[in-house]
């Protein structure tokens, strides 16, 4: 970036072309410069000192080279609506300054953008079967009716959400160690990820947070919301062990594969 030169201090026009003002850059007071002479205060100071001292940097060099906050990963957002799915993921797409800005009008944003999505899955309504979650021409009609009003985002609602902001979505039960996954189109799976883990129910309502931590390695994929797993047919008995592990069943006795399949699917069913 170049400082504006007032040429009422020269007789000629010496900086209308750019390559002018480029000649001036070395002597210009720029981010380089400063770390240059932080560099040079910070060595004067140490050499003529003669015990090794903490060095004072000048506030002006200071308020250059300071570092961007980063949270601890331990933290998480929880909004204070009912619908924490669709706040969990509108804050981590803008931000959690760009949700605290919107005051008590929380209803109107969330329609407005919603109406978006809405026009959005009227214009290529097919693009939703893009997703690894099944989506029928019935569901496609069911998300828009949904998000014509303020209310819970379904399981079909995260795989709109999902598509249109080109995230990978992840729910997470911490507890049960199990989560779903709704995916965007292909192209768009390397995205960075939106983690929601299940922060607790109220009155049947399940919460969720927004978590900057990612523990699914250690977790069970589930198949759907609907079903944890493929058919029994689809595992060996050495498969179900490791779904066991992961979980952390222990089984009082032995059991046969069926019995440890439905032992399996209702220790990680999601609802």
């Amino acid at each position: 970036m170049y400082q504006h030169i007032n040429q009422i201090f020269y007789k000629n026009n010496k900086f209308d072309e750019l390559e002018s003002i480029k000649s001036l850059e070395a002597y210009c007071l720029c981010d380089g410069l400063l770390m240059d002479e932080r560099e040079k205060y910070a060595m004067s100071a140490f050499m003529c000192s003669p015990l090794p001292i903490k060095v004072p940097v000048p506030e002006f060099i200071q308020e250059q080279v300071k570092k961007p906050i980063i949270k601890p990963i331990d933290e998480y957002f929880l909004p204070k609506q009912n619908d924490t799915i669709f706040w969990c993921i509108y804050a981590f797409i803008y931000g959690e300054g760009e949700y605290n800005q919107i005051g008590h009008s929380y209803g109107n944003r969330a329609l407005e953008e919603k109406q978006k999505i809405i026009e959005f899955i009227k214009k290529t309504p097919k693009i939703l079967k893009s997703s690894n979650v099944k989506v029928t021409n019935g569901d496609i009609q069911e998300i828009q009716s949904e998000f014509m009003v303020d209310k819970s985002t379904s399981f079909h609602g995260i795989v709109a959400l999902s598509i249109y902001y080109k995230t990978p979505i992840y729910l997470v039960n911490g507890e049960k160690k199990i989560y779903l996954k709704f995916l965007p189109e292909f192209e768009y799976h390397g995205n960075p990820p939106c983690y929601l883990y299940l922060h607790k129910s109220e009155r049947g309502i399940p919460k969720y947070k927004l978590c900057q931590v990612n523990e699914i390695e250690s977790m069970i994929c589930l198949e759907s919301h609907l079903r944890p797993f493929k058919p029994a047919s689809h595992y060996k008995m050495e498969d179900l062990n490791t779904i066991m592990d992961k979980i952390g069943y222990v089984s009082e006795k032995r059991l046969k594969k069926t019995e440890l399949y439905d032992k399996l699917c209702e220790l990680c069913s999601w609802i």
